[in-house]
């Protein structure tokens, strides 16, 4: 029940080759230094830093479960984080309210201008946020929680 006698047969990735349902694929423990994406797949430990990844053979969940909230920060995909908190690729028209307009300059520096309304990228942002920014206020990213081992 507790999963402690389950064995690592497979590290995870015979759940994410069949896209059905299946009960074993859930809440699966993953081996020693691979962290669980929560539907049987299993990365390495480091492979959720979405930030830091830089190298093109790394291996992302699946699901994208270690994005969620922060897909902006993402190093090589240019993405926007939904209000649902998964991720929309570049060109999403998020028609959610602008409730703060430094928040979402950030984000699309942060993002390369993934939401298709964003009027910068990652070069051109800081001229309008230091307009619509505070520089003596610390503004919170991601604005909900986020799932971290």
């Amino acid at each position: 029940m507790d999963w402690s006698d389950e064995r690592y047969d497979n590290e995870g990735t015979v759940c994410t080759n069949d896209k059905q349902l299946i009960m074993i694929c859930d809440d699966h423990k993953c081996p020693p230094l691979l962290w669980s994406c929560g539907d049987g797949q299993c990365i390495h430990h480091s492979s959720r830093l979405i930030y830091e990844t830089s190298s093109d053979d790394v291996i992302h969940c699946f699901s994208r479960r270690e994005f969620n909230f922060i897909c902006e920060l993402s190093v090589q995909y240019s993405l926007w984080t939904k209000p649902n908190g998964l991720c929309a690729e570049a060109g999403y028209n998020d028609e959610s309210p602008i409730q703060n307009a430094c928040l979402y300059l950030m984000r699309c520096s942060l993002s390369r201008g993934a939401e298709i309304s964003c009027p910068c990228n990652e070069n051109n942002c800081s001229i309008l946020m230091e307009y619509f920014c505070n520089m003596a206020i610390l503004y919170g990213y991601p604005s909900k929680g986020i799932i971290r081992p």
